[in-house]
């Protein structure tokens, strides 16, 4: 197994962390967590850990570490505690169940699928038989008791199934209480339903389904993970026009339906969807539907979750939809195949597969942490996992069933979800295997109405197709300040979206693509005039781009109130979150922000010089700073930021001094500031020929303080305008970091007769891009491009992370969530900028330390 290292670059974080708990169901939780008298075994004599010798690259174990293993070992959803312990044992037999001096001592913690039970045998293991950590756990209502256990005794609990919101909600209530409930194992319902719809909708509109029928009857055991997982695909499949005809809710354990099934068939819905969680009720319900001749389309969501569906169901479950994993790698099919062996039955990806993954996740963690401190505790692994797990900071990719398992500040309790982390494929089953048939660009098959033959997909890309003639025209508004004190980077944008549009012909199958150029001038009325102007007169049918945060306010009046979709603006500050948030559904139209707020940027400033003080590098007389900026949303938003950043970390402001955009005389305010001698004079200015000059300046009177000029390099002849004097000036950019890169950057200049910035031309350069491949699916999925359909996208694919971009010559992925909308994900792999320091026109990277170049250097 392999795993990320263990990084300690959480200048990241700029958000408490959230963590997980909510799965699969079980009977509702009570009013109370008090156990009952009852006595609930927690430990499994059968599965002690063997005696086996220490493993090659450690000596004898000394000490025993005590490692609570949690599931329905019986009851209703015992099959699935059967996979789960034999997952466990297989990865910790792997290890010869020793980490470094530990031997590994499981207590097998039977919930019996009841949230009191649950409780009572948890509290149990850690007060009588001294759980020291846990791991796994299958039920949603269990996981929200036993979050109160392990906040109550501060013992970290790692990949915890329990999936729905009511586990989120709990964990948000209080993070700093909640945090040991490390991560969720299963993401809440509805970033996994809305495939389902995606689904639907395809084949309603390919054909395969009515456009006339669009009905649904809702169903599913009553429990947290049911009602959690039915009411997310009612409400998505309401929003695309469905009409729900019934929602029935029933026992975990209940497996007589006829009644239920004889009324659904009376009310023949197009599709009937839930869930199940317990193999006899789900195979029950499967095999009666087909007795009873329900002719409705099947959403089994959780059938494949056991491995002897198949057996259980017949030929009663072909046609049925489902999402599970698969097992996609050679090594994942040797592990089912070795399972199967030693225990006697097939295992699941999703129970068996994902518990294999989840135990594997605990072990790399407990190595990271015995690696760095020689010990393992309680206190130490829950601080690895605020710290290092709940920032982003590490993450698992030595996984059989998905490729990273990852978590974020704005994503936790939840692992990201998406293409590349964890995704469920939707299948459609036929005599026992299950198909793909959804997202396109996976599917083995097309969705296949009950009673039709199976279509299968050819492999796309194997005869080039012919052009396709363009018949018509999509008019694409650009947003940017083409004229004004940033004209400049205007000048950027425009060459970047030349550039990416050149390369397709400016066509997107049979549309032509008419840009529209709206000027901002970097003046909110302005751009919202020259806005509304490109939509009433032009006859813009979408939109790219934007500068400035101001702008960006104004200008999302103006797409809501013409209903005109607004991918990628630049505006990044919080009032743009704050409008957005003020009223998404009105605001919808505004479709992601290219750059996060300041404050997931600017705190790795703060992190860098706390760091170098610390590692004696740099020793200022006092921790004191003036901060400075251009007097607009984005200069005060930085600066706002990092005042309070500095000041949570023991700084003092001296002063802060906010100056016009067009400024370009600062003899007076840096002869004060000269005065009051900070150590640091740090803001920003989007401006070239505004923070070129005060960059020049204070070097000119001699400011002694190191400066931190965020945007400096935002221009590509940054240090033509400022020369020498930007020599030890922190700032924040990317780069051209690979060749592919470096080749862009010089065909640019030889073309336009400037340099590029990776921060203006790059991005926009890359979120062009970005729009064309989700214009290209919104052409594939509706068969034209409007401002209905790119909007319709936008809101299903791109802002469910569904839809990402990794072809970008800045950051390796643009991703957007439900978690993170408007902003994209921010950390490694995603949106991130190194700080850089400046010598000779060259900025090196000095934070974080794993990508530095070379030490932070003091002013002389």
């Amino acid at each position: 197994m392999t795993s990320k290292n263990f990084r300690l670059w959480s200048w990241l974080v700029v958000v408490a962390l959230l963590f997980g708990i909510v799965g699969c169901g079980a009977t509702p939780a009570p009013e109370a967590t008090q156990a009952p008298e009852a006595e609930a075994p927690t430990q499994a004599p059968e599965a002690e850990a063997p005696t086996a010798a220490a493993p090659e690259t450690g000596g004898e174990a000394t000490e025993v570490f005590k490692l609570g293993i949690q599931g329905p070992f019986s009851g209703p959803s015992a099959r699935t505690g059967d996979e789960f312990k034999a997952a466990a044992t297989m990865a910790l037999d792997a290890i010869n169940w020793q980490i470094g001096k530990y031997k590994i001592e499981p207590i097998w913690v039977d919930c019996q699928s009841d949230p009191a039970k649950g409780a009572q045998a948890y509290e149990q293991a850690i007060v009588q038989d001294g759980m020291q950590a846990g791991v796994l756990n299958w039920h949603s209502s269990v996981a929200v008791s036993l979050m109160e256990i392990a906040a109550k005794y501060k013992i970290p609990h790692f990949a915890p199934y329990g999936a729905t919101e009511v586990v989120n909600e709990t964990w948000l209530s209080d993070p700093e209480k909640y945090y040991y409930w490390v991560n969720k194992w299963w993401p809440t319902p509805e970033k996994l339903t809305q495939l389902y719809v995606d689904a639907l909708e395809d084949a309603v509109a390919s054909g395969a389904l009515s456009s006339d029928d669009k009905t649904v009857a809702i169903y599913g055991e009553d429990t947290d993970w049911g009602r959690s997982f039915g009411g997310a695909i009612k409400r998505q499949l309401e929003a695309v026009g469905w009409t729900t005809v019934a929602e029935e809710y029933f026992g975990i354990d209940q497996t007589e339906f006829y009644p239920l099934l004889n009324k659904l068939k009376d009310l023949d819905p197009a599709v009937i969807a839930g869930t199940s969680t317990a193999l006899p009720s789900y195979s029950a319900l499967i095999k009666q539907a087909d007795e009873v001749g329900l002719e409705s389309l099947i959403v089994a969501d959780g059938l494949g979750w056991f491995g002897e569906w198949y057996e259980s169901t017949g030929s009663s479950s072909n046609y049925v939809l489902d999402q599970i994993p698969g097992w996609a790698t050679d090594e994942g099919k040797q592990f089912a195949a070795d399972f199967e062996a030693a225990n006697g039955f097939p295992p699941s990806p999703s129970a068996a597969g994902l518990a294999f993954d989840g135990t594997n996740f605990f072990i790399e963690v407990a190595k990271a942490v015995y690696e760095a401190e020689g010990e393992l505790t309680s206190e130490n692994l829950a601080a690895f996992a605020k710290d290092e797990i709940q920032t982003g900071n590490w993450s698992y990719t030595g996984g059989i069933v998905m490729n990273e398992y990852k978590y974020t500040p704005e994503t936790v309790p939840d692992p990201v979800t998406g293409k590349g982390y964890y995704i469920f494929p939707v299948l459609q089953y036929f005599d026992g295997v299950g198909k793909i048939i959804y997202p396109p660009e996976w599917a083995e098959q097309k969705l296949a109405p009950r009673g039709t033959a199976p279509e299968v997909v050819e492999p796309s890309g194997e005869t080039p197709s012919e052009p396709v003639a363009a018949t018509e025209t999509l008019k694409l508004g650009v947003l940017g300040p083409f004229s004004g004190p940033v004209a400049r980077t205007g000048d950027e944008f425009k060459g970047a979206v030349q550039t990416a549009f050149e390369a397709i012909d400016y066509q997107i199958g049979p549309y032509k693509v008419e840009l529209v150029w709206i000027d901002s001038q970097s003046d909110p009325a302005k751009a919202s005039q020259a806005y509304e102007q490109a939509i009433v007169q032009e006859g813009i049918q979408a939109a790219i781009l934007n500068w400035h945060s101001s702008v960006v306010v104004a200008c999302m009046e103006i797409s809501a109130k013409h209903k005109i979709p607004h991918f990628f603006g630049f505006g990044a500050t919080e009032v743009v979150n704050e409008t957005y948030a003020s009223d998404p559904e009105k605001y919808s139209y505004w479709m992601g922000k290219t750059w996060p707020s300041p404050a997931k940027l600017s705190i790795a400033y703060v992190q860098a010089l706390e760091y170098y003080i610390e590692q004696g590098v740099w020793t200022p007389e006092e921790k004191t700073v003036v901060v400075w900026g251009e007097d607009t949303d984005w200069g005060r938003s930085f600066g706002g930021a990092i005042k309070q950043q500095f000041e949570d970390v023991g700084w003092s402001v001296l002063s802060e001094e906010y100056f016009p955009i067009d400024q370009t005389e600062f003899y007076g305010l840096l002869n004060r500031i000269n005065d009051l001698n900070p150590a640091v004079f740090a803001g920003t200015a989007a401006a070239p020929p505004a923070i070129s000059s005060l960059v020049k300046q204070a070097d000119e009177i001699g400011l002694e303080s190191l400066l931190i000029a965020d945007a400096l390099g935002w221009v590509g002849e940054w240090y033509d305008l400022t020369g020498p004097s930007s020599d030890y000036v922190l700032d924040q950019i990317p780069s051209w970091a690979t060749d592919e890169a470096k080749q862009w950057a010089a065909d640019f200049e030889t073309k336009y007769g400037i340099k590029p910035s990776p921060s203006a031309a790059g991005q926009s350069y890359d979120m062009t891009n970005f729009f064309i491949k989700l214009a290209e699916r919104t052409l594939e999925k509706h068969g034209e491009l409007t401002s209905e359909t790119l909007y319709e996208v936008g809101q299903s694919e791109l802002w469910t992370g569904q839809l990402v971009y990794e072809g970008g010559l800045i950051h390796k992925r643009y991703e957007y969530n439900a978690d993170t909308i408007p902003d994209p994900v921010v950390g490694e792999g995603y949106f991130v900028f190194p700080v850089l320091q400046y010598f000779d026109g060259v900025g090196k990277i000095v934070y974080p330390p794993e990508w530095a170049e070379q030490q932070l250097e003091p002013k002389p």
